[in-house]
């Protein structure tokens, strides 16, 4: 019976708090959704326009990140920046990504009707914000 009251009250805490991602609570605690989208405008206006990768998209260097991201903390090695640019309805936005051997976590950042989903239906994509996403795989 007390295993029983136990599990009960633990589905209520989660349900009350609303077992959120670790990282979208970062991601929101880290800034406004304007402070993401004028640091994401100012980034693709200078480097979306550098040669792409074999996938399409900007290597965008670390340095770049905005102060307010201190407090985003990457689990699997350290984050790396991409810039996607515009394409076929899709605009520009960051893909700031924590690679590693086991999974992955990333951050997109767009502009506030950038909107995305998970691309071949492994991982979640859950929105922080409007335009601003976070994904594991």
């Amino acid at each position: 019976m007390r295993i029983a009251s136990f599990i009960a009250a633990m589905i209520v805490v989660g349900l009350v708090t609303g077992c959120t991602d670790p990282l979208v609570r970062q991601v929101r605690d880290a800034a406004t959704p304007q402070q993401w989208h004028a640091w994401a405008a100012g980034v693709l206006d200078r480097y979306g326009k550098m040669p792409t990768n074999a996938v399409g998209a900007a290597e965008v260097p670390a340095s770049a990140l905005p102060g307010f991201f201190r407090g985003v903390r990457a689990e699997y090695g350290g984050w790396q920046i991409y810039a996607w640019p515009a394409s076929a309805g899709t605009p520009a936005h960051l893909f700031i990504l924590d690679r590693g051997s086991f999974g992955s976590a990333g951050i997109l950042v767009g502009p506030p009707t950038f909107s995305t989903t998970n691309p071949d239906d492994r991982g979640k994509t859950e929105q922080v914000y409007p335009g601003v996403y976070v994904r594991r795989i």
